[in-house]
């Protein structure tokens, strides 16, 4: 079950990265925020590993600077980190 909630998330979490609504809607910045706080709950905080596989963060970040994303991106990765 563990396994099958990350999935999830990062599902979701993945969608709205990629999404063009993310730069327009506050509403999706927030969940997004929201994913982030949750899944690095799910990992981080329990010492358990979120492996390059699933989610390549230094290429999100990368790839939000080239796409002019940075704004909705780097609150996500800051709430992932926290968690």
């Amino acid at each position: 079950m563990y396994k099958s909630m990350i999935n999830t998330t990062l599902y979701y979490v993945k969608s709205l990265l990629y999404s063009e609504r993310i730069i327009r809607e506050s509403n999706d910045r927030s969940l997004l925020k929201n994913l982030g706080s949750w899944l690095g709950l799910l990992t981080f905080a329990n010492n358990k590993p979120l492996l390059s596989k699933d989610l390549e963060v230094k290429r999100i970040i990368c790839e939000a600077y080239v796409r002019g994303r940075l704004m909705s991106v780097l609150p996500f990765i800051q709430k992932l980190l926290e968690g």
